[in-house]
């Protein structure tokens, strides 16, 4: 092209140096093409893309201007960080945007060692098998005072993640949104926690556990029910799968 320009498989690109607006552009497309990244995978990418597309390196290392455009698709409520240097794709409705200028110290921070994970939140009991997680968490005061009214299911949140739960948990902006921190009372294990978190839901509403006025994500039950629940679906799907002769067992 007589203007500078070049084009490559991946689209045409001026004779321009990658910076932070750029490597905003081919991040958003890779998270397109793929849910979850390292930075450093995001990083060698976008770099290679830009050179093949005929552009050259900005004034900051790759890795920098990686850090600095997933840190404010993070702000935005757009990624998640998962574990260390791990990067999810949000694409559902259950993370929202952060309610506060408030941060957790997160891998990519500049006080925080590339090595080092979130800082997370203990997780109780853990069942099932499988990449992805349903998880159960809920404030302690509820528990406090469902105990003190002599009640066995009191408000927990229900969610799904294919990333390391407390990481998710505090993306949500639970540390300003609640008094104390959540008790993640169960962890189900499964490779497609989207659908089995929509039975579960569905499975609540038809136990009129919903709460009005409250988010979709928060039902009156507790850890004792989801797990028994859990049991029975498993069963179900057994029955469905090998036949009547699961009943008989």
């Amino acid at each position: 092209m007589g203007d500078g320009r070049s084009a490559s498989a991946d689209g045409p690109v001026s004779r321009v140096p990658l910076t932070p607006l750029v490597a905003r552009r081919a991040i958003l497309k890779c998270f397109e093409e793929r849910d979850q990244w390292t930075r450093k995978e995001l990083a060698a990418t976008i770099e290679a893309r830009h050179r093949r597309a005929g552009g050259y390196p900005g004034t900051q290392p790759v890795i920098q201007v990686a850090k600095k455009v997933l840190g404010e698709l993070r702000e935005e409520g757009l990624v998640q960080p998962v574990s260390k240097g791990i990067w999810r794709y949000v694409k559902d409705a259950d993370f929202p945007a952060p309610e506060s200028s408030y941060r957790e110290p997160l891998p990519d921070d500049p006080s925080v060692e590339d090595d080092e994970e979130p800082s997370g939140i203990q997780v109780g009991e853990e069942i099932g098998t499988g990449q992805e997680s349903v998880y159960l968490y809920y404030n302690p005061n509820d528990l406090r005072l469902a105990k003190a009214e002599k009640r066995d299911t009191w408000e927990c949140k229900i969610g799904h993640t294919a990333g390391e739960v407390s990481a998710r948990i505090l993306g949500q902006g639970v540390r300003t949104a609640l008094s104390h921190s959540p008790v993640i009372a169960l962890v189900i294990r499964t490779d497609d926690s989207r659908t089995l978190e929509a039975v579960l839901h569905r499975s609540l509403r038809l136990a009129d556990s919903t709460i009005v006025d409250a988010s979709p994500e928060w039902f009156t039950t507790s850890p004792d029910r989801v797990k028994a629940w859990y049991s029975l679906y498993v069963a179900s799907i057994d029955c469905l799968a090998n036949g009547a002769k699961m009943l008989s067992k």
